[in-house]
């Protein structure tokens, strides 16, 4: 006689792990302890805590996080996505995390307003967690009750917020140009990157000051970067130009690769240098104070 299950009864699932890697295992152990946290509290508790294993690229896994917690709840989202965003566990993952979070519509335009603040003008985050939330002996580190901790804003978040400040108004392109002159040189490079992208939302004089700074910048990419706008904005044969004496293989590449696209299409260059309502016409737009109001908002 054959007998089936009743679909109620409950599973007990046996995995041996003997002879799992130790890495493994300590990410299944962190991510379990994450995902166990049945409320805000406990979640910035295992987020401030010890981390498990390699950090990660992959955005999915703390989105599901994210909104887990405030796809009902807007209350603590724009901080939560601070925790999250400055987590080693995913600091190869921070520019697509960011972007996801904000494109939720689970933070408020205020909270991404502050976030954008904080990374943008941050140079290094700190903040004061509740020695409840550590489970380590943090009583020697405490005062009033809490301790400094600190987090990293990995470059692409300065990227995000660099275009984000521009395109809402709050900062132009000469201020967050300054800005990045003024950080280490992967941190400036991801602002001058934010200011490329949101070329087509800066003033006349303030596209053409950020354009030519990323023609000459340091970094291939920015350079590649600011040829992209250059092509935008209609200086084909310049970009071209500027691009088949770059010093950098990855940019002369570019240009070959521009120049088969362009022999594909038909397309023949455009006028040697584009005006600035050329650049603000072809630029597709995007969407439209510091740590201690930040911290004072975001940690309430």
């Amino acid at each position: 006689m054959s007998h089936r299950r009743s679909q109620d009864a409950p599973v007990d699932i046996v995995v041996d792990t003997s002879g799992w890697d130790e890495a493994v295992l300590d990410n299944l152990a962190d991510l379990g302890t994450l995902w166990a946290a049945d409320g805000l509290e406990p979640l910035y508790a295992a987020l401030l805590g010890p981390q498990g294993g390699a950090s990660g690229a992959d955005a999915f896994e703390p989105f599901l996080l994210f909104s887990r917690h405030h796809r009902d709840e807007p209350d603590g989202a724009a901080f939560t996505a601070l925790l999250l965003c400055t987590d080693g566990r995913w600091d190869k993952a921070t520019g697509r995390l960011i972007r996801d979070i904000a494109d939720s519509g689970f933070v408020t335009l205020e909270g991404l307003d502050d976030l954008a603040d904080a990374f943008a003008w941050t140079d290094e985050l700190w903040l004061e967690a509740p020695v409840a939330w550590l489970d380590w002996d943090a009583e020697a580190f405490a005062r009033d009750g809490t301790v400094p901790v600190r987090r990293r804003i990995r470059p692409p978040l300065r990227r995000w917020a660099a275009e984000r400040r521009v395109r809402r108004g709050f900062d132009d392109g000469e201020t967050l140009l300054e800005r990045a002159r003024s950080l280490p040189e992967q941190h400036g490079s991801a602002v001058e990157l934010g200011l490329l992208d949101a070329a087509d939302a800066l003033s006349d004089d303030g596209r053409q000051t950020v354009l030519d700074a990323g023609l000459a910048w340091s970094r291939a990419a920015v350079r590649r970067r600011a040829l992209e706008v250059l092509v935008a904005c209609g200086s084909v044969d310049e970009a071209r130009r500027r691009a088949a004496t770059d010093p950098s293989a990855t940019v002369r590449r570019w240009e070959v690769k521009l120049a088969a696209r362009l022999a594909d299409s038909g397309q023949v260059g455009h006028q040697e240098r584009a005006t600035p309502e050329d650049c603000a016409a072809a630029e597709q737009p995007g969407e439209p104070g510091h740590v201690g109001a930040v911290q004072g908002r975001l940690f309430a």
